[in-house]
C-alpha cells in the first residue's frame, strides 16, 4: 500500500547507446581497401553500423549494392567467432542482415589474401551492376593477389 505522499517511480526510458569510436582498419581490411582500388570497384564502408537500435557493424560495406563482407579471424585459435555464445549472437547479426536484403560474404583472412574474396567480390559486383556503377568484369581478367606487406600504408 501507498502512502498518499509517495508516488511509485516511474520508469526510466533508455538512453541510446552512443557508438564507440571506429577502430583503424585491420591488415585484411587494408588489403580489401587495396583490392577494390586496384580493381576499379567503388571503396567500401569501414565498419558501417545497420539494423538500428543494435550496434552491429559490418567490417566493409557497399549500401548501394547491399552488400557486406565479415573478415573472420581467430578461427584457428578458438577465437570470439568459434565460441558458441558468440557464435550464437553472429548468427543472429547474419540472419538479421540476410532478412534485410543484404549479401554477406564471410571470409578468413587467408581468403582475402589468396584471392578468393577478389573473385568472389567480382561475382557479386557483376551481379549487381546497377548498384555499383560498374560494367561486369571480362572473365579473363587475371586474378589479382596482395599481401598484408602491400596494402600497409
Amino acid at each position: 500500500m501507498l502512502d498518499s505522499g509517495t508516488l511509485p517511480a516511474m520508469p526510466r526510458a533508455r538512453t541510446p547507446r552512443p557508438s564507440p569510436p571506429p577502430r583503424p582498419p585491420s591488415g585484411p581490411a587494408r588489403v580489401v581497401l587495396a583490392m577494390c582500388a586496384a580493381s576499379g570497384w567503388p571503396a567500401p564502408v569501414y565498419e558501417l553500423r545497420f539494423a538500428p537500435p543494435r550496434l552491429w557493424r559490418f567490417d566493409l560495406a557497399w549500401p548501394g549494392a547491399r552488400l557486406a563482407v565479415e573478415i573472420q579471424g581467430g578461427i584457428y585459435t578458438f577465437g570470439r567467432h568459434v565460441r558458441g555464445p558468440a557464435l550464437l549472437r553472429e548468427w543472429e547479426k547474419l540472419n538479421t542482415a540476410a532478412l534485410d536484403g543484404w549479401a554477406v560474404l564471410l571470409v578468413s583472412p587467408d581468403q582475402v589474401t589468396d584471392g578468393t574474396l577478389r573473385d568472389w567480390l567480382g561475382r557479386a559486383f557483376a551481379a549487381r551492376p546497377w548498384a555499383v556503377g560498374l560494367e561486369a568484369p571480362a572473365p579473363d581478367a587475371a586474378p589479382l593477389r596482395l599481401t598484408l606487406a602491400e596494402a600497409a600504408p
